[in-house]
């Protein structure tokens, strides 16, 4: 069986999502953050940076969500029901947002993460976690404009479940409310029987 190692409304609930999109069995293991245990050095064996998710299927060991999220769809989605068909002009685009996404898009709340929770104290700057926000806003304003019930031709697809991803995490500091037609894209996405609920507990 399947296996993903993970702890809630991190990057593993992309993964959470993207198996029962595919209704897929799997096992999650989870991974106490507060504790440390992806420091241990059995976890580390697994995942030598110290971070979550991790999956195993089989005799393969793979980290990286959108690495994960995309040999999931590769590997078991039917008829590429969840990703296009690699070298198809749709596969290139697909790539383009999954690109953007992981590259630019969520790297803003990944700072205002680390300035709010994981530098330590005398480290931290308020300072860094407004310019975080404002460089999100940025992004946004852009991409409200560019925004389409999905991303890649007229299917739902990992790269979709990506940018849900970054955009409910936003949420936790309210950086959507001037942009509508990205709430609406989130609020559509999140009504699919797949979407993780039970991490976010909506």
């Amino acid at each position: 069986m399947i296996k993903l190692y993970g702890f809630g409304q991190t990057r593993s609930a992309r993964c959470v999502w993207t198996l029962q999109e595919l209704g897929l069995a799997f096992e999650f293991v989870k991974i106490q953050l507060s504790k440390g245990e992806h420091f241990q050095s059995e976890y580390q064996q697994l995942q030598p940076f110290s971070r979550v998710p991790v999956l195993q299927d089989g005799d393969l060991t793979l980290y990286e969500s959108a690495a994960i999220c995309c040999y999931l769809a590769d590997h078991y989605g039917e008829a590429h029901s969840l990703i296009p068909a690699p070298g198809s002009r749709e596969r290139i685009l697909h790539d383009q947002w999954l690109s953007f996404v992981i590259s630019s898009f969520e790297q803003p709340l990944d700072r205002i993460v680390r300035h709010l929770w994981t530098y330590p104290e005398a480290s931290r700057s308020s300072a860094e976690i407004a310019l975080a926000k404002q460089d999100f806003y940025s992004y946004c304003q852009t991409l409200e404009k560019l925004i389409t019930p999905v991303l890649v031709g007229d299917r739902f697809s990992v790269a979709d479940i990506l940018l849900c991803y970054v955009l409910k995490w936003s949420t936790l500091w309210d950086l959507l409310a001037d942009f509508p037609r990205l709430q609406g894209y989130l609020a559509n996405h999140m009504e699919r029987p797949a979407f993780p609920r039970e991490l976010y507990k909506v």
